[in-house]
Formats: structure tokens, C-alpha cells, sequence
């Protein structure tokens, strides 16, 4: 059974409530299972995430971010190397037109089975394959993901879901998490 590492982010842009963290609140840690819930910021996301990465040396990261106009479940394709907020982060930041890592590739592709994946979920969850994760932290820490995959032997892959509301209630992604858990846990 693989290690996996369930992520999702803090509360941001005075919102009271993530969707996100809810779902990571919700998780039973195990052996195999262990999550973690990330600061909405440019500066200490991905240190945060790389710490818990080395600690526990995952064969996957799944990550989630709330992106408010989605109307779907998003499994994201490609992170830009761009940051271009319209909010600030947490820690009051507002970073415009800028380069993640001047130094790498303008993006990432995923190469997973996304198109796959979403066929096996479609007929239960408003499932989409996303080519954008956006410009702000969710795409930043989605790029650090990708570029340090093979440096940290883990796939993963960034997933979007809406606020919760009637047509997406909050337990709807937690039985949409529970059901691609057990895709990933799938023998190849």
C-alpha cells in the first residue's frame, strides 16, 4: 500500500472557512495516510510541505486548493512558473508578474492518467481535467510539486474544488477523496 501525503490550505482573503482544511481536518491518519494542512502563502507553503515531504518520504502528495468560480472537481494538468495574484497571501503579500524560478521551465505538464482517472470518477463527482492552476499559491506550491518529484521520488498531483455550498456539499469531497484514495491505491 503506498504512503500518501493529503494537503490543503488555511482559511485566506478573510474568509472564515476552506473547504480543504475541512476535508484535511476530516482525514484518519494511518500509517499509510497522513495529511497536512498548509499556510496561503508564496513564502512558507512549499517549505512547509518540503519538511513534511523529507519527514515522511511519500510515494504520493495529493494536494487540494479552493478555487471559488470552479464549478467542477479540478485535476489540474499543468503549473505555470508564474505568479500573478489579484489577493494577497497570508502573510500580506501580493506578488505580480513573476517568475517562480527564473532558472526553470515556463511550466510543468503531469503526465498522470488524468483523462483516465476522470472518467472513473465522472459518473459519481462533477469531475474536470484543469490546464491552469491559477497564478497564485495553489499553482506556486503545484510548481514546486512538479519540479521536485524526482528529487523526492513521489508522484502527485494538485486537485481544485469550489466553496462548499448545496450543489457542493463538504461531504461530497470527502467521498470524493475516500474514492480516489482507493484509485491510487489500485495495483498498476
Amino acid at each position: 500500500m503506498p504512503k500518501i501525503l493529503v494537503t490543503g490550505f488555511e482559511a485566506f482573503a478573510g474568509n472564515q472557512v476552506n473547504p480543504t482544511q475541512d476535508l484535511i481536518n476530516s482525514i484518519v491518519h494511518t500509517e499509510s495516510l497522513q495529511s497536512l494542512v498548509l499556510p496561503v502563502s508564496f513564502a512558507t507553503s512549499w517549505p512547509s510541505l518540503e519538511e513534511k515531504i523529507k519527514q515522511i518520504r511519500p510515494d504520493w502528495v495529493i494536494s487540494f486548493g479552493v478555487a471559488a468560480k470552479r464549478q467542477s472537481i479540478d485535476l489540474e494538468r499543468v503549473a505555470l512558473n508564474f505568479m500573478d495574484a489579484s489577493i494577497i497571501d497570508n502573510e500580506g503579500k501580493l506578488i505580480k508578474e513573476s517568475a517562480i524560478h527564473p532558472d526553470l521551465p515556463a511550466c510543468f505538464i503531469n503526465d498522470l492518467p488524468l483523462n483516465e482517472w476522470k472518467q472513473l470518477l465522472s459518473p459519481t463527482y462533477p469531475v474536470s481535467v484543469s490546464l491552469s492552476a491559477g497564478s497564485f499559491v495553489c499553482n506556486h506550491l503545484y510548481f514546486h510539486l512538479l519540479n521536485n518529484r524526482q528529487k523526492y521520488e513521489y508522484r502527485t498531483l494538485f486537485i481544485h474544488i469550489p466553496y462548499a455550498d448545496e450543489s457542493f456539499p463538504q461531504p461530497m469531497f470527502e467521498e470524493f477523496l475516500k474514492t480516489f484514495l482507493e484509485i491510487l491505491n489500485r495495483p498498476c
